[in-house]
């Protein structure tokens, strides 16, 4: 205000080292990029190029470890108040040389990302209890979730609604024991379980323990290290353990293979560990030539020593929840939860990738009634139907990303609403991946849904994605949006589908610009975020 804005940061340097997710194309590096522009206009110095980690694609630690070869010497030649001395001696910690103090030719900034392998907890003990026949076990669901959070859910159906295609998909219904409420919209977090294949193909390697082993782990103190996930004086079974508590089937990082190399059984096995991860290139040859590659598959490749099994459960990460989309409605499914699962089979030359989740559901195919355990979670305010009812409504999806809209449209048809409903779905092929066909096609021929159909591999019509389809039919989606109040929900991966999506919708506001503004990118990409701003673009996109 007082003119000198532009110097009121004038001693202060940064750098820039965003984090964000591209499969969130709208808001990707938004912060970073704001940060860093109105430091800028306050008179900072930036020392560095800015960075980007991407989460969709990305190691941290490998991309923060480049960036630090060029951002460390700026540090240390724009801020010689930390010190000269101080600076190098965080960089001999991070695998630099820097041998003599002082010497500017030495500075090397650790052309290799330094790793170490992380030390084992002597605070922790596993102890073997007995056998599953013979003593009193606690079955813990999940080692990431609260015991207060989860509820168990009676399985009620699981059933593949698309039989005939290449990529098959479950539909899931479950029974909560206790009430969970939910709205259409919310997600359904579910505490996934690994085949126990799995765990019998580690426990070769360790002949004192088998499934049905009940251990116990223990603390020689109060407080047990807050990296130890598993359970502490709770007596489990070696297949809980395994199946529910770790993850077997995550693809190892560097990190991993650097932390196993500390149990196997010879030299050999353990140089070749380090080398994959102090050497990004060896690590890559070998993932690829492996493919698809899982921890267990190391534990199998590099022999561990058979007296190491409670180190190795220090190593291992804890199996992650799965988030599913709710595909059904309070009002209509009494007392049930409606999951949409796509089940993941990725074929590659050394056999088949199958994902965690899937296959959990996909094994309880003939099991009703056996439990799954999970949780509500709410969806933001913003994602669920509009309260007025005459208010238009467009469901834009791909694929499992239908999963909500068939919840939305189940509340609209419950409530008897007399808003238009227009459906963009992005299908496969029209005759063997339309999900939920036969409801579709009974809200389309009483006129409850207008649904625009894209087949990306159709051998009747030509190729289409969603995003092609809308600009298709630009006038009718103009018409809903600027004239009618509607509320877009965008369903599907982010990464394609949803940046496809935003980039389509852009064009036909770019066509609708008026005459005397001049700069038609900037007044679509406002129009689009007062849309935003006012809840009427609601995105639910994964990676």
């Amino acid at each position: 205000s007082d003119g000198d804005d532009d110097k009121y940061l004038e001693n202060v340097h940064y750098f820039v080292f965003g984090c964000g997710n591209t499969n969130w194309s709208s808001t990707y590096q938004k912060m970073p990029t704001l940060f860093d522009e109105s430091l800028e206009k306050l008179g900072a110095t930036r020392i560095a190029d800015p960075a980007e980690f991407d989460e969709a694609k990305d190691e941290l630690e490998e991309v923060f470890g480049e960036y630090y070869k060029t951002m460390a010497p700026a540090l240390m030649h724009n801020l010689p108040a930390i010190g000269d001395k101080k600076l190098r001696d965080v960089n001999k910690e991070n695998g630099g040389d820097n041998s003599k103090d002082g010497d500017d030719d030495d500075e090397d900034f650790s052309k290799e990302s330094k790793l170490e392998a992380q030390s084992s907890s002597s605070a922790i003990s596993l102890d073997v209890v007995g056998d599953r026949d013979e003593t009193d076990a606690e079955f813990i669901p999940s080692a990431t979730v609260k015991e207060d959070k989860y509820k168990p859910c009676k399985v009620v159906k699981v059933e593949n609604i698309t039989p005939d295609s290449d990529r098959g998909t479950l539909h899931v219904e479950l029974e909560p024991e206790e009430e969970m409420e939910y709205r259409a919209g919310d997600h359904f977090v579910v505490l996934p379980r690994i085949n126990k294949e799995y765990a019998e193909r580690v426990l070769e390697h360790f002949v004192d323990y088998g499934l049905d082993t009940v251990i116990q782990f223990k603390s020689d103190s109060d407080k047990p290290p807050k990296k130890f996930k598993l359970p502490i004086d709770k007596p489990i079974t070696v297949e809980t353990l395994l199946c529910n508590l770790v993850d077997l089937k995550k693809k190892p990082s560097k990190q991993c293979m650097l932390n196993y190399s500390t149990i196997v059984e010879s030299d050999e096995d353990r140089e070749k560990l380090e080398k994959f991860a102090h050497d990004k290139e060896s690590f890559n040859k070998w993932m690829k030539e492996n493919e698809p590659v899982s921890i267990v598959d190391v534990i199998e490749n590099f022999k561990p020593r058979e007296d190491e099994f409670d180190r190795l459960m220090e190593i291992l990460p804890m199996l992650s929840t799965r988030t599913y989309s709710i595909t059904s409605s309070p009002n209509v499914h009494d007392k049930q939860i409606h999951l949409c699962c796509g089940m993941v089979n990725d074929e590659f030359d050394n056999g088949t990738y199958k994902g965690v989740c899937s296959s959990y559901f996909d094994s309880l195919k003939d099991s009703e009634g056996e439990t799954v355990y999970g949780y509500v979670e709410k969806a933001s305010d913003s994602f669920a139907v509009p309260e007025k009812g005459e208010r238009p409504i467009i469901l834009i999806s791909a694929g499992t990303g239908f999963a909500p809209m068939r919840g939305f449209l189940h509340e609209r048809k419950s409530q008897d609403t007399k808003g238009s409903n227009v459906v963009f779905f992005g299908c496969r092929t029209e005759d063997k991946d339309i999900l939920y066909k036969e409801e579709i096609d009974e809200w389309k021929e009483s006129d409850f849904i207008d649904i625009h159909y894209a087949f990306s591999r159709s051998e009747q019509y030509e190729k289409k994605y969603v995003q092609d389809v809308i600009k298709e039919e630009k006038d009718l989606v103009w018409k809903l949006i600027d004239e009618e109040d509607a509320v877009l929900f965008v369903c599907g991966s982010g990464s394609r589908m949803g940046s496809g999506v935003r980039e389509a919708l852009l064009e036909i506001f770019k066509e609708h610009c008026p005459d005397d503004e001049d700069d038609k990118d900037k007044w679509a990409d406002e129009y689009m975020e007062k849309l935003e701003d006012n809840d009427r673009y609601e995105l639910d996109v994964w990676g």
